[in-house]
């Protein structure tokens, strides 16, 4: 027997959680280094053409790591997509959250 439906169980989109556009925080984790930020804000301001507000945040406990934290007006669901995406990829980040 399956189951039961539950509509929370349903992924959902963002899309269908936010309005666009909207401000939205977001966490840059990667290995401290002075440029860090610098590539954040490149990221955002040069390769996606969006205006941020970023700083530097926590570091780890042994130092190792850095967030970088990043308020961003999000014009689309497409650009939330392509933030996480391309963001993992950038040098010197582990993890966009």
């Amino acid at each position: 027997m399956s189951a039961p439906f539950n509509p929370l169980n349903q992924e959902k989109t963002f899309g269908e959680l936010l309005k666009f556009p909207t401000k939205v925080k977001f966490k840059f984790i990667g290995v401290n280094s002075s440029n860090l930020k610098l590539i954040v804000e490149s990221f955002f301001n040069e390769d996606l053409k969006l205006t941020v507000e970023a700083k530097e945040g926590n570091k780890s406990t042994n130092g190792k790591y850095l967030t970088v934290e990043a308020k961003v007006k999000v014009p689309s669901e497409e650009v939330m997509y392509r933030i996480y995406r391309e963001g993992a990829k950038l040098p010197d980040i582990l993890r966009v959250l």
